[in-house]
């Protein structure tokens, strides 16, 4: 299913992640092993940008176009998208975030609204 994903741009590949995600409902991973994590502090949309997710990077490394996934304390999935890009403080496009940074993860799906809430996890496995 990575070879699919790939092969699409970023808008493509996140109707393909939440359409196959309908199959894996009540599916649940172990958030302690994941390759990045934040928790989400604050939630923001913002007009002609998009939604922005902010948080401190707990682990890991995120660049823009990786496939992420919202999960809650427990590790069950929530929702699935695909980073549009990345923003500092006052650096408004950065090209990757590491852990300790504060950042600000912009998405061009406003379906993410729906399942985003303070407190959350965004996790990549």
């Amino acid at each position: 299913m990575n070879e699919i994903i790939r092969k699409h741009s970023h808008i493509e590949r996140m109707y393909i992640l939440n359409f196959f995600s309908r199959f894996f409902d009540n599916e649940s991973i172990d958030i302690h092993n994941a390759v990045f994590k934040m928790k989400i502090e604050d939630i923001f949309q913002v007009r002609n940008v998009g939604i922005i997710l902010t948080g401190i990077i707990e682990t890991g490394t995120i660049t823009e176009n990786s496939n992420i996934i919202i999960v809650n304390y427990n590790g069950v999935v929530k929702y699935r998208s695909v980073v549009a890009g990345l923003e500092s403080m006052h650096i408004p496009d950065i090209k990757s975030a590491s852990k300790g940074d504060n950042v600000g993860l912009r998405f061009t799906d406003t379906d993410i609204l729906k399942y985003s809430k303070k407190g959350l996890y965004i996790v990549m496995i």
